[in-house]
């Protein structure tokens, strides 16, 4: 795929992918400390993670018993890939289709802690957005269902509608 092919996420992925061990660590208990800030991980986000979480690192319920990330842990990861890790894991919030204020909360805590800027930031989070969006446009989805699924991701109808319309025009 050429680059205007590609997604956000898959652009951010693909250019920026977490490899180094360290922050596979990071990566791997920060999408836990979110996914268990409310005390209980849902099926979705259980099955995201296993598929990010290397074997090396541990599992989720290994992971569970590990310190919370601290602003010095953060702050070490690798720069270009922290913007990745951050859109990860709030794919994996949001991957049961709501974004629970606690978990948000968390994010945005993460979000000073790892030192990116608000443009940054916000444009994770669309790009998480549009990846969950995206996921859902297997089916042929109406206005109505879309504007449903862009509510429940907090994502404005004209978002959604032009995200539809990016990835109409990638395929």
């Amino acid at each position: 795929k050429s680059a205007d092919q590609l997604s956000m996420f898959e652009r951010q992925l693909s250019a920026y992918p977490v490899t180094n061990k360290y922050d596979k660590e990071i990566l791997s208990r920060m999408l836990v400390e979110v996914a268990n800030v409310d005390g209980n991980i849902s099926e979705e986000e259980r099955s995201f993670m296993e598929s990010f979480i290397p074997t090396e690192i541990g599992t989720i319920n290994s992971l569970l018993r590990w310190d919370k990330l601290s602003e010095v842990e953060c702050e070490e990861v690798s720069a270009p890939v922290k913007k990745t890790i951050y859109m990860l894991a709030w794919i994996n919030a949001m991957v049961d289709y709501e974004i629970d204020p606690d978990e948000k909360t968390k994010l945005m805590e993460f979000a000073e802690m790892l030192g990116l800027s608000d443009s940054d930031t916000r444009e994770m989070i669309k790009a998480s957005k549009y990846y969950i969006l995206e996921n859902a446009f297997g089916e042929e989805l109406n206005r109505s269902e879309l504007f449903e699924l862009a509510d429940c991701l907090q994502l404005a109808h004209d978002e959604a509608e032009r995200c539809l319309i990016q990835y109409k025009k990638r395929r």
